[in-house]
C-alpha cells in the first residue's frame, strides 16, 4: 500500500507533529485561521478548545 494517498487526518497530523501546539495559539489566530474557509454555512459551528 505503499502508492495510497494519505488521508486528510494523516497530513494534519503529520503537520503538526513536533509542534508545542495544535493549533494557531491565541484568539486572532483563530479568527484568521477561520477566514480561509469559504462558506461559513457548511459550518455553523466551531470548537476552539483551548
Amino acid at each position: 500500500m505503499e502508492n495510497e494517498k494519505p488521508s486528510m487526518d494523516d497530513l494534519i497530523i503529520e503537520t503538526h507533529i513536533g509542534l508545542e501546539r495544535q493549533g494557531p495559539g491565541n484568539h486572532e489566530m483563530t479568527i484568521k485561521a477561520l477566514s480561509f474557509i469559504d462558506d461559513h454555512g457548511k459550518f455553523p459551528k466551531t470548537l476552539d478548545l483551548a
